[in-house]
């Protein structure tokens, strides 16, 4: 009896444990709530005056990731003093290591150290956070070490998925929840509820994830968890509550319109094949009805939405296959102390004005210096030369300031002047901010800049930087200061003016900026590891035991997560439940090694 009281003492403790991962896992995603927060930006010419902005799902999940990572630091410190258990170093943790370290240099080396520390606009994963994921992926491979544990933290996360799939089918109906009077004042501080809207797209989900490609992200985690445990439970109801919550995912990915989860999927969908070919032939009854039910739900919301989710999968096929044959009127913009050159059709443009009072003389020669001919228009001044038709400039007087206006029959209008103040000196572009700035011409990766929706024009410009930062990186959530903002050409030609781009659209390519190219050999490294591992372990598994089957399951995700990496970022939505299940898997294989 005393031995029965003695365990159930040490299971309710070990539960205890398990909370900060809970809220980790299942409550931190849902929160939405207004901030006010400086953007530590207005400096700069390509970004607007704004010295504050509002957020409603990034910064208070940021603030309670510390938290949380704070409180398993302070466990993990006080369990390694009084458990040798807690003292075992395995072998992950060598390029885990590294990682976190290289995690903490870039920090102290940054660009701009109070962003590395607090987090920048759309992102708010600072340096804190990421060393943060290091602490929750460890915690969960020491706390998270039975079956029992696992399944209560499984059970706490349907919940939370749960919720998510009710907010999704609400708004893919339009009626979103946040978009309601009590839903407002539920997010917001004072009377900003009153204005507030959401311009995700009418009855695009987005649940609590700030961005609808999130949402295709967070669902890749979740379906392969989902369906394994659909696969092997034996009980009835959670096979009936895990098959609504993966129909409910799959509404949530047609309804966010994320291709990334379909390509991610399909790449996962190969490997649980491989691993579960004995079981799928020998249930393939039971099985062969669900994916039809599932692919009939997807093609009734699909219909539903007008086929918006098929379509964009067409076309991004259709982008990734086909030839670029899309070229730029203008390709490059230099601005000079003397001058200003546009390419124009291949064509060098060069244009200058002089002025004396208000009297405004504009010069356009070619690429030879021959002084080029002028007649003035309804549109304007027009270049009475073949290889400049569509072309017109005209001297504009705004603000205070005189400046030369170019514009094209294509629709380009762009200022130029050499006249914007006494510390700048020479011709410069007017941003779409307001403000004067020299058009930068950045080194490019020669690639199909349309590729993934405008990815690959991101993509272009941020693999020449990868250079700069092999060791110390730009620091943690710098990646907006040191990508190109001032390429206003290319951000023009590919769809981004007036925008900044804050994220590389890439996981890798992220890691490898923000914390050094070291750092992200480190974590493939650390993934390499699991990977290996996971194989061996259930390539030939018969997935008679829970932790098995969650384990296989999880390791899913995980590849599910990497693939999505392609053409997504980290962020403080999603990842954090990777970096758990990550630490839970590499507890499971170890447990099913140990057995």
């Amino acid at each position: 009896m005393t031995n029965v009281k003695r365990e159930l003492q040490e299971t309710s403790k070990s539960k205890i444990l398990l909370y900060p991962l809970l809220v980790v896992m299942a409550i931190i995603p849902l929160i939405v709530h207004q901030k006010t927060y400086p953007t530590h930006l207005e400096q700069y010419s390509w970004y607007s005056y704004a010295e504050t902005a509002y957020d409603f799902f990034l910064y208070y999940k940021s603030v309670w990731l510390v938290i949380m990572a704070a409180l398993m630091l302070v466990i993990l410190c006080w369990k390694m003093v009084k458990e040798k258990e807690y003292r075992k170093i395995s072998m992950f943790m060598i390029p885990a290591g590294i990682y976190g370290l290289f995690i903490i240099i870039s920090m102290i080396f940054s660009k701009d150290r109070t962003i590395s520390l607090h987090g920048i606009v759309e992102q708010f994963e600072p340096g804190t956070v990421l060393l943060g994921y290091l602490i929750f992926m460890y915690y969960s491979y020491l706390v998270v070490d039975t079956e029992n544990n696992v399944q209560f933290l499984m059970r706490a996360w349907i919940v939370s998925i749960a919720i998510l799939c009710i907010l999704g089918l609400l708004q893919v109906l339009g009626h979103d929840f946040f978009a309601t009077d009590f839903g407002k004042k539920l997010i917001t501080t004072g009377e900003t509820w009153k204005n507030l809207e959401f311009s995700f797209g009418e009855n695009r989900i987005y649940l609590t994830l700030y961005n609808p490609n999130y949402v295709g992200l967070y669902a890749t985690l979740a379906l392969p968890v989902l369906g394994t445990l659909l696969l092997f439970t034996k009980n009835i109801k959670w096979k009936v509550i895990y098959g609504i919550l993966m129909v409910g995912m799959v509404i949530c990915i047609v309804g966010s319109q994320s291709k990334t989860a379909f390509g991610s999927l399909a790449v996962v969908i190969i490997f649980a094949i491989v691993f579960f070919r004995k079981f799928i032939k020998q249930y393939w009854k039971f099985l062969v009805p669900i994916v039809i039910g599932i692919g009939i739900i997807f093609f009734i919301f699909d219909t539903s939405i007008g086929h918006e989710y098929t379509n964009s999968i067409k076309s991004a096929i259709n982008t990734f296959t086909s030839k670029d044959t899309s070229r730029s009127i203008i390709t490059r913009v230099d601005t000079l102390d003397d001058e200003v050159i546009i390419n124009y059709m291949e064509n060098p443009l060069h244009i200058s004005y002089t002025r004396d009072g208000e009297s405004f003389a504009i010069i356009a020669k070619d690429d030879g210096g021959t002084e080029l001919s002028t007649i003035r228009d309804e549109s304007g001044i027009a270049i009475q030369d073949e290889r400049f038709q569509g072309i017109h400039l005209n001297p504009v007087y705004s603000e205070g300031m005189y400046m030369l206006r170019f514009s094209t029959d294509s629709g380009i209008t762009w200022y130029f002047s050499n006249e914007t103040g006494k510390d700048k000196e020479g011709y410069y572009f007017y941003t779409p901010y307001g403000k004067w700035d020299k058009v930068n011409n950045p080194e490019v990766f020669d690639m199909k800049e349309s590729l993934f929706s405008g990815r690959g024009y991101i993509w272009s410009r941020t693999i020449p930087i990868l250079k700069d930062y092999m060791i110390k990186g730009s620091g943690p959530d710098t990646f907006t200061l040191v990508f190109p903002q001032d390429d206003y050409i290319g951000l023009e030609n590919n769809g981004f003016k007036g925008s900044i781009v804050s994220k590389p659209h890439n996981l890798f390519l992220q890691i490898g900026v923000q914390t050094g190219v070291i750092s992200l050999i480190a974590f493939l490294a650390l993934y390499l590891i699991y990977f290996i591992q996971s194989v061996r372990v259930y390539i030939k598994n018969k997935f008679e035991s829970y932790s098995a089957q969650i384990g296989v399951g999880i390791f899913l995700a995980t590849i599910g997560y990497m693939i999505g990496g392609i053409t997504n970022d980290s962020t403080i939505t999603v990842s954090p439940i990777f970096w758990i299940l990550l630490g839970i898997g590499f507890a499971m294989n170890q447990k099913i090694k140990e057995e």
